[in-house]
């Protein structure tokens, strides 16, 4: 008796095994008790994508944050709120900053439709103009950062700069958030 149950077993077993491309390929709904059977390279790739999808998604979620929490710090101003901070009227602040935009001067973020300008771009110690170095690091990152991308650079702790972020010794220190902007250049370049 147990070998005939046996044998039914490795019969069934068998007969899936013999007939693995019929349930997909059939044009009737599968059962429950169908086996689908999909190539190596098949399920490589459902594999892959399904990563791919949750990296895409799982860093789309990280820039979110991150544009969250730089609106949120208080370091990038509309050009009236920045001409407020500075002590310089709203109209020549605002045609100036075009100016300065288009010059490397400075740079802006743009969010719900109004740009933001760094207020850590203008000497703390008070001033009219960007900190001049400004313009050297922005002629280097420019070219492969976009505002926000420049954003996120200037408020993260740098390791060239033994962790300190950009933003916090640009006026202090320009000359090495300089050397920073080079060794980010060649490591975006060559990285």
């Amino acid at each position: 008796m147990k070998q005939n149950s046996d044998k039914d077993a490795k019969g069934a077993v068998g007969e899936a095994f013999s007939r693995p491309n019929t349930a997909t390929r059939s044009s009737k709904p599968m059962q429950d008790h169908e086996v689908v059977w999909c190539s190596p390279p098949e399920a490589s790739l459902r594999r892959t994508d399904e990563k791919r999808r949750t990296i895409e998604e799982r860093e789309r979620k990280m820039v979110e944050l991150a544009k969250a929490h730089i609106l949120s710090c208080g370091d990038f101003l509309l050009a009236p709120d920045l001409a407020n901070h500075l002590g310089i009227q709203a109209e020549l602040l605002s045609t100036a900053l075009k100016k300065w935009e288009a010059n490397h001067r400075i740079f802006s973020i743009e969010h719900d439709g109004f740009r933001l300008f760094p207020a850590y771009g203008f000497p703390s110690h008070g001033g009219d103009s960007p900190i001049p170095g400004l313009m050297d690091i922005l002629s280097i990152l420019c070219p492969m950062k976009d505002g926000w991308g420049l954003s996120f650079w200037f408020i993260s702790p740098n390791g060239f700069l033994g962790g300190e972020r950009p933003q916090d010794l640009l006026s202090t220190d320009v000359n090495r958030v300089i050397l920073a902007a080079h060794d980010e250049a060649v490591g975006l370049t060559h990285g």
